[in-house]
């Protein structure tokens, strides 16, 4: 039975294990908790200067404020989630490396919508 659990995780993610709930990992929700909030805003700015619609997501959820934020912290609760699952399963680089990916693009997403004028 040892040597299954020893099999289950690859040799080099063993290496890297850590708690779950580290300072990198905090971090990196932060920064994608703070990615989706200023998605919101800078969303709810470009339609009240009357930009049109928005392309990527519903116009319905988009207009409302209220769904928009519970869509968005749902997206973070599912990278977190996801973050958990790779976790457990031992990839321990991918289980950072999402979260920086998903920080990045919805920030980008963020400031090319505060870039409109």
């Amino acid at each position: 039975m040892l040597l299954l659990s020893a099999c289950a995780v690859p040799a080099h993610a063993q290496e890297e294990a850590h708690p779950f709930v580290d300072t990198k990992n905090v971090m990196l929700w932060s920064g994608v908790a703070v990615a989706h909030a200023l998605d919101c805003n800078s969303t709810w700015k470009m339609l009240d200067q009357g930009y049109g619609r928005e392309v990527e997501l519903p116009t319905s959820l988009a207009q409302s404020r209220t769904q928009m934020t519970l869509f968005s912290i749902g997206v973070v609760g599912a990278q977190i989630g996801g973050s958990y699952m790779l976790h457990r399963i031992g990839w321990h680089r991918a289980e950072r490396w999402t979260s920086a990916v998903h920080a990045t693009a919805t920030g980008a997403t963020a400031f090319h919508n505060y870039a409109l004028k």
